[in-house]
């Protein structure tokens, strides 16, 4: 007899999480021949990859990019936790620090690719303070994805964006870009123990 209710719920097999992933169709992914379970998303996005992901994890994923599907198609950009939903709003900075898993679009990104994005960076968005972020960069016109994190500290955001070669963080309570002051060159050495310092 199970002793907790989360006991008492467990699927049998979930020591094989790959076993109980996608078993139940989810609402999230639409009800399209090619999107009818969770597994069946994750397999047609990774080339029929079998992910040991549990269903659970998948819904939360799942309604994290709805959020931030919903929030870019509409103000072209997002901040969303997979813990705490949509983040804009919120007085938090958010900075992107991981500038190898960016991905650039030249058009806005289908909810597909969010969701993809989403689940190959499932490592870093299930960390304290890190968000998928959205954007679209006026200059160039791409739509960029990011694994970003958020800070309370507008200084502490603002010496990450330094730090990770960022041209701006994002306020988040205030909708608004904050560019990053680029020290001149010599300030640059002498932090970085060059010649000069």
């Amino acid at each position: 007899m199970a002793n907790t209710l989360r006991e008492s719920t467990a699927h049998p097999h979930s020591e094989n999480a790959s076993d109980t992933a996608g078993s139940r169709p989810v609402p999230a992914l639409g009800s399209g021949p090619h999107l009818s379970t969770a597994n069946l998303a994750v397999c047609q996005e990774f080339n029929h990859l079998r992910l040991p992901i549990r269903e659970p994890m998948i819904s939360c994923i799942a309604s994290a990019v709805d959020m931030a599907y919903d929030s870019h198609s509409k103000t072209h950009g997002s901040t969303v936790s997979l813990f705490h939903g949509n983040m804009v709003g919120q007085k938090l900075f958010s900075v992107s620090i991981y500038p190898a898993r960016t991905i650039k679009l030249w058009a806005p990104p289908r909810w597909q690719q969010l969701f993809a994005f989403a689940l190959a960076n499932t490592d870093l968005l299930l960390k304290p303070i890190h968000a998928l972020g959205t954007w679209t960069n006026d200059w160039t016109g791409e739509h960029i994805l990011d694994v970003v994190v958020l800070s309370s500290d507008r200084d502490e955001a603002l010496a990450l964006a330094l730090h990770y070669g960022q041209a701006a963080a994002y306020d988040l309570e205030l909708r608004r870009e904050i560019p990053v002051s680029w020290p001149s060159e010599k300030l640059l050495a002498t932090r970085a123990g060059g010649v000069n310092a």
